[in-house]
């Protein structure tokens, strides 16, 4: 093994020991339902995800269109859009 290959083994190890170490986050959609019930919340959710899919179908852009065409439904149900936040995963 030469000094090269050696190189690269040893970095790569590296990252693969300090992965571990970073917390890892991904964003969720926060919305804010009100005095809803958590029925209506529940059919409401999965009646707007499903309308937001199948109208963005053919144009969807790296979910964009979808999260838009969703928080739109919502919106038209008296569920509010508060923003995004940043949620760890483990």
């Amino acid at each position: 093994m030469n000094a090269r290959s050696r190189l690269c083994l040893m970095c790569s190890i590296l990252m693969l020991t300090l992965g571990g170490c970073f917390q890892r986050h991904k964003t969720q959609l926060q919305f804010d339902t009100g005095n809803m019930p958590p029925e209506r919340w529940e059919r409401v959710w999965k009646e707007c995800r499903y309308e937001a899919a199948k109208a963005s179908a053919h144009v969807n852009i790296a979910g964009y269109v979808e999260e838009e065409h969703y928080i739109q439904c919502l919106d038209l149900k008296g569920v509010k859009y508060k923003g995004k936040i940043q949620v760890a995963v483990e």
